[in-house]
């Protein structure tokens, strides 16, 4: 009988089966696990850069990422943000040479790091590993697309809402938000112009939403799902 993983590697394979491989075998899980690296990065830290090869799988431990492309003037074109128990760069483990967009820690960030060449080769060994992968990516997939599309239909003000009540995390009460980033990355990744978020915020105030700087303060959570948010802002 083979001895109980130790707490640090414990933990590892916990997260990594919230974030990719549910219903994977323990035994896989803790081989994962085993060949997993932990790395801390900064605040404003880049983790990989579009165009650099890929040799990496990351899941976020804590902290938050941002990925993002630059246009051809300079500006950042925020694709989406990942918090814990999210995985990032799986294109690693299917043939792309390079990544296709950069990546950048908007916080202390704690990253579990999987080498891809080794996991990569591990799962033509191991059919289960990758069909849990894929399940696990599919479903992710399916909701950033169900998200993009949710958000093609909602005003700038209602796409402000979700996304306060989302870090809120609950939808109803008071509550007091730090914004975990800065305003222009806000404004990329619910998709909306720097000034109509200027805008929007103006307009929830009088739905009881305050904000003071990075801190935004809401009466009442409840209030932000109301039919008033389907004014364009």
């Amino acid at each position: 009988m083979s001895a109980p993983p130790a707490p640090d590697l414990k933990a590892k394979a916990a997260l990594l089966a919230r974030a990719l491989f549910e219903g994977l075998a323990p035994k896989d899980i803790e081989w994962l696990a085993s060949l997993a690296e932990t790395k801390i990065y900064a605040k404003g830290q880049t983790v990989f850069h579009q165009g650099e090869e890929a040799r990496n799988l990351y899941v976020v431990e804590s902290g938050l990422l941002k990925i993002y492309t630059l246009s051809s003037n300079g500006g950042q074109n925020v694709l989406s943000l990942f918090g814990p128990g999210t995985h990032v760069a799986i294109v690693a483990l299917f043939d792309y040479d390079a990544y296709p967009a950069n990546c950048e820690a908007l916080e202390e960030t704690r990253l579990i790091v999987l080498p891809a060449p080794l996991l990569a080769q591990r799962l033509t060994q191991e059919p289960a590993i990758a069909m849990a992968m894929l399940k696990r990516a599919g479903a992710r997939l399916d909701m950033l697309v169900e998200t993009y599309l949710e958000l093609k239909t909602l005003s700038p003000l209602e796409r402000l809402a979700r996304h306060l009540i989302g870090l809120a995390g609950k939808d109803k009460g008071p509550a007091r938000i730090k914004l975990p980033y800065q305003r222009t990355v806000l404004a990329a990744a619910i998709g909306i112009a720097p000034e109509n978020l200027s805008r929007a915020f103006q307009r929830l105030a009088a739905l009881g939403v305050r904000s003071e700087g990075n801190v935004i303060a809401i009466d009442d959570l409840a209030r932000l799902k109301k039919p008033f948010l389907t004014e364009t802002a």
